[in-house]
């Protein structure tokens, strides 16, 4: 009976010790796994490192401890001079206690390598992904690429598609760096919804993104390289009230025996060189006669989602699958609602809220006029909407007390503008408004917001002269229009304004004028 004991405690010794001789080895894989990453992000894998040192010694000594135990039960039983029933129940009390304990000290063991193990994995997603775009990063590319040249098939090409968003640094000097990464987050979500699966999308740096691309011959990879390349250039984004319009140039090689990224970098960089060169906006593969232009391949692209400030660790791929949702939210917006402008900003709600150092100053009119004009070459290059809102108050009274009622109207119009706005005193009592980038349905929106603000805010004036009228005009620019043309045709609109009723405001759409209802 002893002997049986004994041997049913070794064995249950024995099992609890295997099982935590393969925690041990699940251990030494992950410690081979974090020297592999410790460039990666020094400091936490260091830290991972160090729990997981302090796992495996608490594992040893809970083994240790407990073999000790059993073989102590052990020794209590075969020195005994008679077979005792008590001490016999209570070895095999203290066996099951004891083997319970290290059961338990095992799932905990178990439970915190699971967690560590989730550290790990993050770590290495947010070591190979970028951090804006969620897109594969620079490393990622370069590990898929040299595997894949490690078991390429004979009968199987590759090739490496460089893209460029064509003057991407205007955006980032008209609208601001904010709204710049957004043009790029958007890009990526654009790639990735028109590459196959196969596909390989990341980004190289800066505005520069290169998709690897699977195909059976040349062909057929060319084709993929101008379906992605002519469905990116053909995306109206909408931003805020904003609606920008993107183009690429890309360059496009295969990738050959041999090659390494760098290689195929640069081959296809010259070919995306060369697509500036010849205009932007197209891009060029090379064959064995040389560069030759992407295929006109006719493609009925979707359309673009509207861009947000996403989460930057947010990958591409989860962001999708909300993107319907994300759009139909942000179309019940309106203006007044968004807090986040291209710039930054927060646009005050009301005049309390107003930040009087943050808002545009309002500029003379021969200063304006200038400013308009670098705005719309700049405009007028990359294909981007403008618009212009009048704005003027019939104030009665002394001019004094006139005065104080004028700049309570100015006030308020700044609470209503963007800092990428461009304001001026455009006459006595007359304000003029251009906003660069603002689609001809979201000015109509803006120049309502702007009169329904006056009208309500007016009523509560403890002052001696009250506005009688707010007249307001607003319109899009026209294509190739010059600054004198614009004002005058917006003068001329306001001048009708000032028949309108309170709930009208006059819209110019270029070739007449009409009345539209707030």
């Amino acid at each position: 009976m002893i002997e049986f004991l004994c041997t049913l405690a070794g064995m249950i010794a024995g099992g609890a010790i295997v099982a935590s001789i393969t925690g041990m080895k699940e251990q030494h894989a992950q410690d081979d796994f974090m020297h592999q990453l410790e460039n990666l992000n020094t400091e936490k894998i260091r830290g991972i490192t160090t729990q997981l040192h302090s796992l495996s010694e608490r594992v040893l000594d809970n083994v240790c401890s407990h073999s000790e135990k059993i073989k102590s039960f052990g020794d209590e039983l075969t020195s005994s001079e008679a077979i005792d029933a008590d001490k016999i129940l209570s070895a095999v009390d203290k066996i099951i206690s004891a083997n319970q304990q290290m059961q338990n000290d095992l799932e905990n063991a178990q439970r915190q390598l699971a967690h560590q193990q989730e550290i790990i994995e993050q770590t290495t997603m947010q070591a190979m992904s970028d951090s804006l775009t969620g897109l594969a990063n620079r490393r990622a590319l370069d590990e898929h690429l040299g595997g894949l040249l490690n078991s390429k098939k004979d009968d199987e090409c590759i090739g490496l598609l460089l893209m460029d968003i064509d003057h991407f640094k205007r955006f980032n000097d008209t609208y601001g760096h904010l709204t710049g990464d957004a043009v790029l987050t958007c890009f990526a979500r654009l790639i990735q919804q028109n590459v196959r699966s196969t596909a390989f999308p990341a980004r190289y740096g800066g505005e520069e993104f290169v998709v690897v691309l699977h195909g059976a011959n040349e062909q057929e990879l060319v084709e993929q390289a101008a379906s992605v390349r002519k469905f990116v250039s053909e995306q109206t984004i909408s931003h805020e009230d904003l609606e920008l319009t993107i183009t690429a140039s890309a360059g496009l090689c295969m990738v050959q025996p041999g090659d390494n990224l760098t290689i195929a970098y640069e081959r296809s960089d010259e070919g995306l060189y060369k697509a500036k060169e010849l205009g932007r906006n197209r891009g060029l593969w090379l064959s064995k006669d040389g560069w030759v232009q992407f295929p006109e391949k006719a493609a009925v692209p979707e359309p673009a989602t509207d861009l947000v400030q996403s989460d930057p660790s947010k990958p591409v791929g989860e962001e999708s699958e909300s993107v319907a949702k994300e759009s139909e939210e942000n179309s019940d917006l309106s203006t007044s609602d968004s807090t986040e402008l291209a710039q930054g900003e927060v646009q005050p709600s009301n005049e309390a809220d107003y930040d009087e150092e943050a808002a545009p100053a309002y500029m003379d009119l021969t200063t304006f006029v200038d400013k308009v004009r670098d705005h719309l070459n700049q405009l007028q290059q990359m294909d981007l909407p403008a618009a212009c809102i009048m704005v003027e108050a019939s104030i009665p009274g002394e001019e004094s007390e006139s005065r104080l009622s004028w700049q309570k109207v100015l006030t308020l119009i700044q609470t209503k503008v963007r800092g990428i706005d461009v304001l001026c005193h455009f006459r006595p009592m007359t304000v003029c408004i251009f906003l660069p980038g603002c689609s001809a349905e979201a000015s109509y929106e803006r120049a309502s917001e702007v009169k329904e603000l006056l009208l309500r805010s007016a009523i509560d004036w403890d002052l001696v002269a009250i506005p009688e009228k707010f007249a307001v005009a607003v319109g899009h620019v026209l294509e190739k229009e010059e600054v004198p043309s614009m004002l005058n045709r917006m003068e001329s609109a306001l001048d009708e304004a000032k028949h309108a009723k309170d709930e009208e405001i006059v819209v110019h759409d270029g070739a007449s004028t009409q009345f539209l209802q707030l």
